[in-house]
């Protein structure tokens, strides 16, 4: 009978947490000098095991990055990314600096022209609330 590491649960209360929220319940855990659950267990052995020492991979794994170029599940994030894009060119940063900024704070979870895209969209929505015709 093959040994399955960090044990088997039928119960894995935490499968639909978000990644933050799991690492926030594995440190709880930790900081209480209490056992992590077995699904969070699985979870976090899992990603360290297969990244292959890989830090973006092992982000991939923990679901904390995406691959090169994939686009967002959250349909708004053109309005929070373009908003924090915008911001830090009003705040005097060049284009390019923004735009790496950016791209280094997400990890390259998207492109270049992505980050571009929703900039450039949260620009002409903002600019058309503040002056309706």
């Amino acid at each position: 009978m093959a040994e399955i590491p960090y044990g088997v649960s039928e119960d894995e209360p935490n499968v639909l947490d978000d990644p933050w929220t799991k690492l926030a319940t594995i440190n709880e855990h930790l900081e209480a000098r209490e056992p992590i659950p077995n699904d969070l267990a699985r979870w976090l052995g899992g990603a360290i095991a297969y990244a292959d020492q890989d830090p973006n991979e092992f982000l991939r794994r923990l679901d904390l990055k995406r691959r090169r170029g994939a686009v967002s599940d959250d349909p708004n994030a053109w309005r929070t990314i373009g908003e924090r894009i915008c911001r830090l060119e009003d705040n005097g940063a060049r284009p390019e600096e923004a735009l790496k900024a950016i791209l280094d704070e997400t990890f390259g979870d998207h492109d270049r022209s992505t980050l571009q895209r929703w900039r450039d969209k949260y620009r002409r929505v903002s600019e058309a609330a503040l002056n309706p015709e």
